[in-house]
């Protein structure tokens, strides 16, 4: 079965070929797979799309499509970088940080002021700890748009990143200017707020962002986790079920409601929380860190071990964590 975000819905014209095509080839080498030509290449019909698969914005049968003029192939194009962007920031989601790297480096050889994929790199180089690189990325990205939502949006999170925070409040404060209906740049005043120290008006921000978008998930789980640092743990509590029950597969909300029964003095349901967690995204270090604290602390050394030798492997610094367990194995 192929992977849902490395799946692309093609549109070609002769005057947009090699791009599409030099594309296609970095895809498919992100994706763990060997390239192949579209099927309009090689002259054969277009593929019909998938039952739920999203066809790019663009496309039409090729069949009977009448000779383009020279310049239709920007459309096409900017069609293409966007669905790609879209697959890089899928993989991101699913742990696969390197896959989406090259994804994004990829589409910036061909447009090198694309938003999405500057905004997609900025996030992981701020994840790498390069934040002069993810600086300069989303800069870069707020030159070709000022008015871009996730630039605005990236901007906060780098500004938050680099210790920042009275600075991430005043861009964000004016992100939420620009775009007042967006919950995403209302859930970043929300973070850099939290960041700054001030929880309260964090939670108010969360709140607004919850209330732009009932059906967000993103903005419970801060909710959430704000509630928490704030010790209201029952509130903290519904807001992250909340989170759960509008995506059951949420690594965020797990994580937080992890960490919440974990520090609630409830190891038990901490270590069903992060195995779920695991389960989602099993390349996650810090997941695998998390429950072996949990099984640790529900008093199962063994298992614990198992999964504190996995976050290692994954880049986890867990002496203090291996130290624990060998004592209490003894």
């Amino acid at each position: 079965m192929s992977n849902p975000p490395c799946r692309i819905a093609w549109s070609l014209r002769p005057s947009n070929l090699a791009p599409i095509l030099a594309l296609a080839i970095a895809t498919a080498a992100a994706c763990g797979r060997p390239a192949e030509p579209p099927r309009e290449a090689a002259g054969a019909p277009a593929a019909a799309p998938e039952a739920g698969a999203a066809a790019s914005p663009g496309e039409a049968p090729a069949a009977t499509a009448a000779p383009a003029a020279p310049d239709a192939a920007a459309p096409d194009l900017a069609n293409l970088l966007e669905a790609h962007a879209a697959m890089a920031a899928a993989l991101y989601d699913g742990g696969k940080g390197a896959e989406a790297e090259r994804v994004y480096r990829g589409l910036l050889e061909q447009a090198p002021d694309h938003v999405a994929s500057l905004v997609g790199l900025s996030q992981i180089l701020v994840d790498r700890g390069d934040l002069d690189g993810a600086g300069a990325a989303v800069d870069r990205a707020l030159k070709a748009n000022p008015q871009s939502a996730p630039a605005l949006q990236q901007k906060v999170i780098v500004l938050i990143a680099g210790d920042h925070g009275k600075e991430a409040v005043a861009a964000a404060e004016g992100a939420v200017r620009a775009h007042p209906d967006s919950p995403a740049l209302q859930a970043a005043l929300g973070d850099a707020e939290r960041a700054f120290g001030d929880v309260p008006k964090a939670i108010a921000a969360y709140r607004k962002a919850s209330s732009l978008n009932p059906q967000w998930a993103p903005g419970f789980t801060k909710l959430g986790e704000a509630l928490a640092e704030n010790g209201d743990a029952a509130e903290a509590q519904k807001a992250l079920q909340r989170a759960l029950a509008l995506n059951p597969e949420s690594y965020p909300a797990y994580r937080a409601l992890a960490r919440l029964q974990y520090d609630n003095g409830a190891p038990s349901q901490a270590v069903t929380s992060w195995e779920a967690a695991v389960r989602l995204q099993p390349e996650r270090g810090e997941a695998h860190e998390g429950l072996a604290a949990a099984l640790l602390a529900a008093k199962r050394p063994a298992d614990a071990r198992t999964h504190a030798v996995t976050a290692q492997r994954l880049g986890r610094d867990v002496t203090g964590l291996m130290k624990q367990i060998d004592a209490a194995s003894k």
